[in-house]
């Protein structure tokens, strides 16, 4: 072992120079864009009776028809989601918030503040559009409708919709104060009851809020511990301390919004400015000063760089296939020094002289707990951190599963129609779930139909069908934008027009009509229906077969309609006969997990894992398929012990399996290559080239599945590992493919059982580096007693060996401490 590493160096010296100063914010906008209000009438059906805090622009019939759901009559509350800008009748007309007349127009001296790429009004400030969010992005809309007897008007009855719309996708945490504006809208319908929810809502302080870049984001919803990322939660905005400075009166600037890049290994560093007495006073806050103490004397001198979601890994294909504009920060809009004080009730639009107090350790690191207050109520509010831009609402893969998986009594087929190559990849017996992952991979038009269902479980099932789709957000995308998590009949013509559509109907007359969708999803009946009037590929089924070189032959070029129907139908029946197909088991080990009372987060994780290893999968096909160089993914190869270079692309076991899963994945990886969501991965991948020389990925799933696999290889991956984990970011991206349910640094832990004495010491070199970073470091504390007693004897032995006269001499140092084993373990 060369003495260059005999000792670790501080993360600090290890970060990235990257500068967080150069990098550009988006202008700061409020949490809600528009609140709107509808009532049905009688005689003039569903109108929009109020807009705050302007028209909208759209067409308030329709808008009005989202907000009022079929059936709303029959229930005494229900809840509908539906976006804005996403078609024709719905898109806002931005310019109308730059009038004059705009009673929630916040002062431009305020808004102009921020940075970012912001259309600009001629003033040089971001126009208010824009830091509202709607100069062309989605809204998405939360409206809560009610229904209360009232014997005094006509029908018996009145049905009124509160609805708000926001650009941040976790939407469901504005329902507790929806239920309460409703409420004083009943007692008061006047539109102040409007205004006072948008101040409310719009007041709301986020200024602590950290922003997650998209693998810490991975990290977090992986892990089941609830201090992951906690030093996040004790930043200060930039370039200022968040206490009144004693030399001045008033308040940090606006500009200084919140730490929202600040990277895992930061916390607080003491500078000459004064910043040491506020370190001693969130020290005397939190009443752990040692653990404060510990961060702030690493990071000195840190400027490290985690990374955002505008700046992906380069080494992850998954974040490079996301474009700039979808990757979406958790916190872009957390300042509330702009729109929090100048909508304060009666703060007149005057910024607050008192500075909130940074938070110390939350209960819960996945959450940043906030409130609303809302007359004189205050609404504990949690929002999610790991929400990708993908994931909209509080929906539920859980859910979705169990109402269209067959019970294991049921004698009917779970699927029914013409079998279709992109959709049935298991022939007849393709699992519900499968079929329908398929049909939203391959850009199929889906209904979700709940006749006498409350709208607000269909929307939810469509929303989780698109993160179904997506790897929940974290894979791909383009779902978001073809997805109507509630419509109706008013709104057939502008459906027809999104290619792919996904959308949710209560309207049983979507059941007859079998030319509007190519899948149907019946929540009533729990089965899945393949339209007959479905088109066919023109390019009829092919078939993978192994050739010596690993390739693929046998492709059939035939359209699919000059096929005889019966060779078809026999073909299709003798491969759903199989009973080792690849997705029986991953479902079976689905409802496994859900029977046995796992929670959502499991469920998620599996899925993402699913969609990741078929694009992975679908990298594979392009070059085997082909011929020519993959476009979304690192080129497939083993590897080569003659160079020493490392494997790349999907892992398998073995022959068999890889025989089984490309079969399979043909038909659904061909449909896939045609759609938006294909072009859109491909091209985020080829704007953003892996500067990488090796695919991580792939080494982790060798470490991790691969069977005799060399030494040479062994140590090739985790010398390289080790070398690529000197960086912040570096490392959270290794930590990322290392999720808990996959057994965490297990893969890693292994190496420290190997023969082979060099391979030990690598991966000791490894986990010391992991154990440095303070993620990495609760990565190694979950490893049990059996690997941390390995890893310090290890550890122990390999600060020895450095200590003897010979390395000594080499590396012109005196001694080296020893490290001793940590106390739990004594």
């Amino acid at each position: 072992m060369s003495s260059s590493r005999q000792s670790l160096a501080p993360l600090s010296t290890l970060a990235s120079s990257s500068s967080l100063n150069s990098i550009a914010r988006p202008p700061p906008r409020p949490p809600v864009s528009y609140v709107l209000l509808a009532e049905f009438d009688i005689d003039e059906g569903s109108v929009l009776k109020h807009q705050y805090p302007v028209a909208t622009g759209t067409d308030e019939h329709l808008l009005a028809e989202h907000m009022l759901p079929d059936g709303a009559h029959d229930r005494t509350e229900d809840w509908t989601v539906f976006y804005l800008n996403q078609i024709p009748g719905l898109t806002v007309d931005s310019s109308l918030l730059d009038s004059p007349n705009n009673p929630g127009r916040i002062d431009s001296s305020l808004a102009g503040k921020g940075k970012g790429r912001a259309s600009e009004n001629g003033s040089g400030a971001p126009s208010f559009a824009t830091t509202m969010g709607t100069d062309g992005e989605l809204l998405y809309v939360m409206s809560l409708v009610r229904t209360k007897k009232d014997a005094s008007v006509r029908r018996g009855a009145l049905v009124k919709a509160l609805a708000v719309a926001s650009h941040n996708p976790y939407i469901q945490i504005y329902k507790p104060i929806l239920l309460l504006a409703l409420e004083d809208y009943y007692k008061e319908p006047s539109i102040d009851c409007l205004s006072r929810l948008y101040r409310a809502i719009n007041s709301m302080d986020t200024t602590y809020m950290p922003s997650l870049s998209l693998d810490e984001r991975i990290i977090l919803r992986t892990s089941e511990r609830k201090d992951i990322f906690e030093e996040k939660f004790m930043g200060f905005p930039e370039s200022s301390s968040p206490f009144p400075d004693a030399s001045t009166s008033g308040t940090p600037s606006s500009s200084h919004l919140p730490l929202d890049r600040t990277p895992s290994s930061a916390s607080f560093s003491r500078q000459s400015d004064g910043s040491t007495e506020v370190l001693d006073t969130l020290e005397q806050r939190s009443g752990s000063s040692g653990s404060i103490s510990s961060l702030a004397s690493t990071n000195k001198d840190t400027a490290s760089y985690a990374g955002s979601t505008d700046d992906l890994s380069a080494w992850n294909k998954n974040s490079l296939a996301r474009s700039r504009a979808n990757t979406v920060t958790s916190s872009e809009d957390g300042s509330r020094s702009q729109f929090a004080s100048a909508l304060a009730p009666g703060g007149g639009g005057e910024r607050s002289t008192t500075p909130a107090l940074p938070p110390g350790r939350p209960k819960d690191t996945h959450w940043f707990d906030s409130k609303i207050t809302y007359a004189g109520i205050p609404l504990p509010i949690r929002i999610p951190l790991a929400t990708f831009p993908e994931e909209i609402g509080d929906y539920s893969l859980i859910k979705l599963i169990q109402t269209f998986s067959p019970s294991a009594s049921s004698s009917t087929p779970p699927t029914t129609g013409p079998l279709h190559p992109h959709l049935h990849t298991n022939g007849p017996h393709t699992h519900p779930i499968i079929l329908l992952f398929n049909a939203l991979v391959t850009g199929k038009r889906v209904v979700f139909l709940g006749h006498g269902q409350p709208a607000g479980q269909v929307a939810n099932l469509v929303l989780a069908a698109c993160a179904l789709g997506s790897g929940c957000g974290s894979v791909l995308q383009g779902f978001k934008e073809r997805a109507f998590p509630y419509t109706n009949l008013s709104n057939l013509d502008n459906l027809q027009l999104v290619d792919g559509f996904i959308a949710g109907v209560c309207n049983p007359a979507f059941a007859d009509r079998p030319t509007w969708w190519d899948v149907l999803c019946n929540m009533e009946t729990g089965k899945v229906i393949v339209s007959k009037s479905i088109e066919q590929p023109k390019v009829s089924h092919r078939s993978w077969i192994k050739t010596a070189s690993g390739g693929l032959e046998g492709y059939s070029e035939k359209s699919a309609l000059e096929e005889e129907p019966k060779a078809a139908q026999a073909q299709a029946q003798a491969q759903g006969r199989a009973t080792d197909a690849p997705d029986n088991p991953f479902m079976e080990e689905i409802l496994n997990a859900i029977q046995s009372h796992y929670g959502e987060a499991v469920i998620r994780a599996r899925f993402t894992d699913y969609v990741q290893r078929f694009v992975r999968i679908a990298s594979r096909f392009e070059e085997d398929g082909g011929g020519s160089k993959t476009t979304i993914g690192y080129p497939c190869a083993n590897f080569s012990s003659h160079s020493m270079r490392l494997g790349g692309g999907v892992v398998f076991v073995d022959d068999a399996q890889m025989q089984r899963e490309m079969q399979s994945n043909v038909g659904r990886v061909e449909g896939w290559k045609l759609t938006k969501s294909y072009k859109q991965y491909q091209k985020g991948y080829l704007s953003e080239a892996p500067t990488r020389s090796f695919d991580l990925m792939h080494q982790i799933s060798r470490l991790r599945q691969g069977r005799k696999m060399s030494d040479a290889e062994v140590k090739l991956i985790l010398g390289t590992l080790a070398e690529h984990s000197k960086t912040d970011e570096q490392i959270v991206a290794m930590l990322a493919q290392l999720p808990s349910h996959f057994g965490g640094l297990l893969p890693l832990a292994f190496g420290l059982f190997h023969p082979v004495p060099s391979i030990r010491y690598s991966a000791v070199e490894l986990l010391e580096r992991l154990d440095a970073h303070p993620t990495g470091q609760k990565f190694v504390q979950s490893l049990n007693a059996f690997h941390r007693l390995a890893y310090h004897r290890l550890l122990r032995e390999r600060r020895g060996d450095l200590t003897s006269p010979t390395s000594l001499k080499s590396s012109g140092r005196s001694s080296i401490p020893p490290v001793p084993p940590p106390k739990e373990l004594l």
